[in-house]
């Protein structure tokens, strides 16, 4: 009886363990693809920073102030969102090296369990 209890208590946690590993690889996978989708934004807005930064300097020679003027806003602007896109990059990338620490931890206790649960039957 004693056995079959402790069996039985192997199997719930060998279950909630499987659980738990699917539940923070589906997490792993979400914020890949948002760590994904932020390097994407990251390099349009680079390549849209380098092309308003090449108007700005063809504009310095042009004696239209007001364009200029349109141009430096927009590179200010630029400047900014490329700084937040960064940042949010960053914010992924660390969230997704937790959520992988996290599912390593995770398969490391399914293993001791998985091997808990052999050792009972």
């Amino acid at each position: 009886v004693s056995s079959q209890l402790a069996l039985d208590s192997s199997k719930r946690k060998l279950a909630d363990t499987e659980e738990q590993l699917a539940e923070s690889r589906l997490r792993v996978q979400n914020l890949d693809s948002q760590l994904q989708q932020a390097i994407q934004e990251l390099q349009e807005l680079s390549e849209n920073n380098r092309e308003t930064s090449s108007s700005y300097s063809s504009l310095k020679s042009v004696s239209s102030q007001l364009a200029l003027d349109s141009s430096k806003r927009k590179l200010a602007d630029t400047e900014e969102q490329l700084a937040e896109s960064r940042l949010r990059v960053q914010n992924l990338d660390s969230q997704l090296q937790q959520a992988i620490q996290e599912l390593q931890e995770l398969s490391e206790n399914n293993r001791e369990t998985s091997s808990s649960y052999s050792s009972l039957k």
